[in-house]
């Protein structure tokens, strides 16, 4: 909610107010009756929508960390495999497209994603040159959970941020 909006739920909670203190004045039946049915049914889906953002903002913020922390732990995995993949290049005395292969992706989620994607493929394939200069044994599949890590939390601030625009959408309309 923005001030303009704070400020419109406030004078539709005190017109509510205003009604249910003098529903003597405004019988029922009357249209006086219904326009205050009207607003009673607004504030409480501005109340329900509020809750909602509010919800969906504080959500975005608390997957913020983890979504930093994905994107961090990934990208330092990845800096190991370009430097592994280079030392093997150095060490067979070859650079061939395979090596060309393991280069570090531009800072976005997405093209990370697909280069990490692309190098653990490409990894299995040279399972054994990689272990032989001292990655882990279960170097891909680190890589393979700190990819879903990282997808599970980009999953999480979208659902997030689709939540809080949802709950704009429905003041509006309230």
């Amino acid at each position: 909610m923005n001030l303009v909006d704070i400020r419109r739920f406030e004078m539709l909670t005190r017109v509510r107010d205003f009604g249910l203190e003098h529903t003597s004045v405004f019988p029922v039946g009357t249209p006086a009756a219904g326009i205050f049915s009207d607003v009673n049914s607004a504030v409480l889906s501005l109340d329900q929508q509020a809750v909602s953002q509010w919800a969906g903002s504080t959500s975005a913020l608390e997957n913020t960390p983890s979504r930093a922390s994905a994107r961090t732990s990934l990208r330092e995995t990845l800096d190991r495999f370009v430097a592994t993949a280079h030392a093997i290049a150095v060490a067979k005395g070859t650079t061939n497209e395979r090596e060309l292969l393991f280069r570090m992706p531009p800072h976005n989620d997405q093209r990370m994603l697909a280069a990490a994607k692309a190098m653990s493929s490409e990894a299995a394939t040279m399972k054994d040159d990689f272990i032989a200069h001292g990655m882990a044994e279960t170097f891909i599949d680190d890589l393979d959970a700190q990819i879903s890590d990282l997808q599970d939390a980009l999953a999480e601030h979208t659902a997030a941020r689709e939540t809080r625009a949802a709950a704009r959408y429905g003041m509006d309309a309230a």
